[in-house]
């Protein structure tokens, strides 16, 4: 049972206003970020590629950067690369699949810088006739990935899959922040 004190001594005086958040220092953050993002789109765009340093293949002028057979090798980056035709046949399950012409093709990658790399910043896309971009097939069954994941010791080698819906007319190869405008591989 309470006593009389007890309640004497209760302070129903109302809590304390909590203190209100700073709001300015997350605008200039927000703001800094969006200048950082307009800036290295500005200046992406200001660098651009280079140009072809190789004598284009007939037909493929309008592809820029470099041009390469299937079979050849690249340099693209800190990699060398080469891109080779598979045969393909997707299963049931396979993601990005419509039904229709595949196109997959092994790529093989050796690191000449002398340190670690990420497969991660390779950037491999397809393109179909016409010029529209082709979907990637990830198909775990047919050991086909969307991209390579991994990191990649000096002078060593990784081989992957990769694999698109339609008919490719050429692939494109580039490396993330690679200025080097990148290499296209045709038949």
């Amino acid at each position: 049972m309470h006593t009389r004190r007890e309640y004497e001594m209760t302070d129903y005086s109302t809590p304390p206003v909590p203190k209100k958040r700073k709001v300015w220092p997350w605008v200039l953050g927000g703001i800094a970020v969006l200048f950082l993002l307009c800036g290295g789109i500005g200046i992406a765009a200001l660098v651009g590629s280079n140009p072809a340093t190789i004598t284009p293949i007939p037909g493929t002028e309008s592809a820029g950067g470099n041009v390469f057979h299937f079979g050849q090798t690249a340099t693209v980056g800190k990699f060398a690369v080469t891109i080779t035709p598979m045969e393909y046949t997707p299963d049931q399950y396979a993601v990005g699949y419509t039904g229709g012409k595949t196109s997959a093709y092994t790529v093989t990658v050796r690191n000449d810088s002398s340190a670690p790399v990420d497969l991660f910043s390779l950037i491999i896309d397809g393109t179909i006739e016409g010029g529209q971009p082709a979907a990637k097939i990830f198909d775990g069954m047919g050991g086909i990935d969307w991209a390579p994941a991994g990191e990649l010791f000096p002078t060593e080698t990784a081989t992957f899959k990769i694999a698109f819906d339609g008919e490719i007319s050429r692939v494109k190869i580039d490396g993330f922040l690679d200025l080097s405008g990148g290499a296209y591989f045709v038949q």
